[in-house]
């Protein structure tokens, strides 16, 4: 079975915000990609901003490349 640009699956998470060193969700979405099936779908990861404008730029072009 061939790949499509379909199977690919983006997830996120957050950069650290405020005096924390660590953002939470950042970690579990590391984890994920390091535990990544060999023949599933391709999981793009993205570390998105905590600043709302830049956020949503950084999610649109994610979405862009991973389409």
């Amino acid at each position: 079975m061939s790949k499509s640009s379909h199977d690919s699956i983006l997830m996120t998470a957050f950069e650290p915000f405020g005096d924390d060193s660590v953002n939470s969700s950042e970690r579990v979405l590391l984890d994920v990609a390091k535990s990544r099936l060999h023949d599933g779908p391709e999981i793009e990861v993205r570390v998105l901003p905590v600043a709302r404008t830049s956020s949503l730029t950084c999610l649109i072009e994610a979405i862009d490349d991973v389409d």
